[in-house]
C-alpha cells in the first residue's frame, strides 16, 4: 500500500520512472502473495482480494490486458464463493478495462451485469455510479477522441480532467454551464448529473459542505428532469449523509426516506438496506431507539438475504450502538461477538479493527479499563497492518484518554504527542 502510494506521489511531481518502479515493486509483493496463497495458506477469498490488488497496481503502469485477466480470475472465485457486492465490483471494474483494451462488445456485457455497489460514507462514496468511460464523456462536451498510439495515456487521464472541466463551468461559469445541459440529450444529461454527483461526495468528503450541497441538489433535478431514478437513489443518500453531518436531522430524514421509497419502487434491495441503516443511524442519534432497532433489523435482514457480509458486519456494529444507549450491555456485547466472528470469517483485518476499536470505546465507557485496554490495542495493531493511519490517530487518542483516566498521565502524553 505505501509502495503504491509513493508511486502516486512520484507521478504527481512527474518522475514517472521512480513512479514505475514503485508500482512494479508493489505488484512483486502481490505476486509473492498469490503464490503463497496458493500454496493453500489462505482462503479463496484472500486470494481474490490479492488479485483484485494486482489488477489495481497494473492499471498505473498502463498495463491494462494483464489487470483484466487479474480481475477475470478474481471474478470467477467472487461467483464461486457467492459474493454478490465484490462480484459487481470487477464487473464494473472489467467493463472500463474492456474499453481500454478496446473489447467493446465485452465492455457492455460486463456493464449490463454489474450492479453498482456504493460505500456511502466513505472516502469512495458513490464511485460505482461513475464508471468514467470514455463513450460516456463524449456526447455530453461534444468532443471526438481520437483513437492512436497514446490512446491508454490519454483515457488514464481524461476522467480527472473532464471533472475539472465541470467544476470550473459549474461554479464560475454557470451559464456556460446551463447551456451546455440545455443542449445535452438526454443521455448527455445524465452523464453531466454522475459529474456532479462525484464532485458532490468529492466536497462532501472534504467536508465542503455548501459545495456539496450545490452539487448534489442540481444533480437531483437532472436526474429527476430524466427520469433516472436509480442514479437519483444515490444522490438522494448523499443528500441525507450531508444534511446528517451538518445535524440538520429533519431533512437528512426526509431524504432517507424518500431514498427508501425509491429503492423499494426500483427494486434496488442492496441500496434499500443502505437507506435502512443510515435512517436508524439517524434515529439513534435523535433517542429514537425503537424506531433505529426496527431499521437495523430490516437493514441486517437485507445484508443476510443477499449474502452481503460486510453489511452484516455493519448492522451489528449499528446495532449495539442503539443496545448501549438502552444500556443493554450484553446484547451490544453479543453484536460486537457477532461482527467480530463474521470479519474473521471473510477475512477483513479493515471490519475486525473497526469493531475491536468500538469495542474498546465501550468498554471504557463502562469504567473496564483493562478490556478496553486489550481491545484498543488490538484495533492498534490492526489498522497499523493495513495502513489506516487516521484510525490509527484515533485509536491512539483513545488510549491516550484511558491512561488519563487511569492515572498513567506520562503514557497518556506520549499517546497524544504521537
Amino acid at each position: 500500500m505505501l509502495l503504491n502510494k509513493l508511486g502516486d506521489v512520484y507521478l504527481s511531481i512527474g518522475e514517472n520512472e521512480k513512479a514505475k518502479e514503485s508500482f512494479e515493486k508493489a505488484l512483486t509483493y502481490y505476486l509473492n502473495e498469490v503464490s503463497r496463497v496458493k500454496q493453500g495458506q489462505n482462503s479463496k477469498r484472500m486470494l481474490a482480494t490479492l488479485l483484485c490488488n494486482l489488477g489495481e497496481y497494473s492499471r498505473p503502469l498502463l498495463e491494462f490486458t494483464r489487470a483484466k485477466d487479474y480481475f477475470e480470475q478474481a471474478l470467477a472465485i467472487w461467483e464461486e464463493i457467492g459474493d454478490r457486492q465484490e462480484k459487481e465490483r470487477a464487473l464494473n471494474v472489467l467493463s472500463e478495462l474492456n474499453s481500454l483494451v478496446s473489447d467493446s462488445k465485452k465492455a457492455a456485457q460486463d456493464e449490463k451485469q454489474a450492479i453498482p455497489i456504493y460505500q456511502t460514507g466513505g472516502s469512495e462514496s458513490g464511485a460505482g455510479l461513475l464508471t468514467g468511460k470514455i463513450d460516456d464523456m463524449c456526447p455530453s462536451t461534444g468532443e471526438q477522441v481520437e483513437v492512436n498510439e497514446g490512446f491508454e495515456e490519454a483515457v488514464s487521464n481524461i476522467f480527472d480532467n473532464v471533472m475539472k472541466v465541470f467544476e470550473v463551468l459549474f461554479l464560475e461559469q454557470r451559464e456556460n454551464f446551463e447551456r451546455l445541459l440545455s443542449e445535452a440529450n438526454t443521455h448527455g444529461k445524465e452523464v453531466i448529473a454522475r459529474f456532479l454527483y462525484r464532485l458532490g461526495t468529492a466536497s462532501l468528503s472534504s467536508f465542503e459542505y455548501s459545495k456539496a450541497k450545490d452539487y448534489l441538489e442540481r444533480a437531483r433535478e437532472v436526474l429527476r428532469e430524466t427520469g433516472n431514478r436509480k442514479n437519483e437513489l444515490q444522490v438522494l443518500i448523499a443528500l441525507g449523509n450531508l444534511y446528517k453531518d451538518n445535524e440538520e436531522y429533519e431533512r437528512a430524514k426526509i431524504h432517507y426516506e424518500e431514498a427508501m421509497v425509491t429503492a423499494e419502487d426500483v427494486g434496488e434491495t442492496y441500496d434499500k438496506g443502505v437507506a435502512c441503516g443510515k435512517l436508524g443511524v439517524l434515529c439513534n442519534i435523535r433517542g429514537e431507539y425503537v424506531k433505529a432497532k426496527e431499521l437495523h433489523m430490516k437493514a441486517l435482514e437485507i445484508s443476510v438475504k443477499l449474502g452481503d457480509k460486510r453489511g452484516e458486519i455493519t448492522d451489528h456494529l449499528n446495532f449495539a450502538k442503539v443496545h448501549i444507549n438502552l444500556s443493554e450491555s450484553n446484547q451490544a456485547r453479543e453484536c460486537y461477538r457477532k461482527a467480530l466472528e463474521i470479519s474473521k470469517e471473510i477475512g477483513s483485518q479493515e471490519a475486525e479493527a473497526s469493531t475491536f476499536f468500538d469495542l474498546g470505546v465501550f468498554s471504557l465507557s463502562r469504567s473496564d479499563y483493562e478490556n478496553a485496554e486489550l481491545n484498543l490495542k488490538k484495533a492498534l495493531e490492526l489498522y497499523r497492518k493495513i495502513g489506516d493511519t487516521e484510525t490509527e490517530g484515533s485509536t491512539i487518542c483513545q488510549l491516550g484518554y484511558l491512561y488519563f483516566l487511569v492515572g498513567g498521565y506520562h503514557e497518556a502524553i506520549k499517546c497524544y504527542e504521537r
